[in-house]
């Protein structure tokens, strides 16, 4: 750990750098241990001579190449329960939340903040797949599979959200700055003119939808009659 600067310098200098430092954003973190761990993680990404085997094999022994690397853990997790594309989707997102777990569980400080703030946009599209499934009848089960917990919302807490009987409960369980997040953050992403009337109460909300996409505040909205 570096010296306080009250012990190498004395005196004018001293006081100048004490008051230098205040106004210099210093970022924390510790980059270098995280950068050698993620560097490490390379290892288990899928080489190029890999994928161009996939693209020779059926959808099961797609899931054995699989099964036989970093996805091992899930996909004999979910092998008894889905089968076939469902079983590669559900292992890779399910990998994929626990790999970004690991890497904000081991950062610290300014470094984990911002890390953070990047996965922020996992627990957004949580919330909008359960907003999503509710309104459409899915069951607890469907929803569930299209959940990827790498945000700072814990799988637990997602999985009691699909379990609420109702919309109200699920936004009521939802912390200020969470509810504050979604809402800032879901017009950035594909929106249903349906899903968006009936979470505002406005009625037919694609002239404002489209006056949206047009201004571009959104990429694109909807799948029904008059999407864009």
């Amino acid at each position: 750990m570096a010296a306080p600067v009250n012990g190498l310098f004395s005196g004018e200098i001293g006081n100048y750098l004490r008051r230098a430092t205040r106004w210099i954003p210093i970022e924390t973190g510790n980059y270098p241990y995280v950068t050698a761990r993620v560097r490490a993680k390379k290892g288990a990404l899928l080489s190029e001579d890999v994928y161009e085997r996939m693209l020779q094999m059926e959808i099961p022994q797609i899931a054995r190449v699989l099964g036989e690397g970093a996805y091992k853990e899930q996909i004999l997790a979910f092998a008894a329960k889905i089968s076939g594309v469902d079983l590669i989707e559900v292992s890779t997102s399910r990998n994929l939340a626990a790999v970004f777990t690991q890497i904000i569980g081991f950062s610290e400080g300014g470094l984990r903040q911002m890390i953070g703030w990047y996965l922020d946009r996992f627990d957004v599209q949580n919330v909008k797949t359960i907003v999503r499934g509710k309104l459409f009848g899915a069951t607890p089960e469907e929803i569930a599979e299209d959940i990827v917990a790498a945000g700072s919302m814990e799988e637990s807490f997602l999985k009691s959200l699909i379990e609420l009987p109702n919309l109200d409960e699920v936004f009521a369980r939802l912390e200020p700055d969470e509810r504050r997040l979604l809402e800032h953050l879901s017009p950035l992403d594909r929106f249903d003119a349906g899903l968006a009337g009936t979470l505002t109460g406005i009625g037919d909300v694609r002239p404002l939808l489209r006056r949206l996409a047009q201004r571009g505040v959104l990429r694109t909205f909807g799948a029904d009659e008059g999407a864009t």
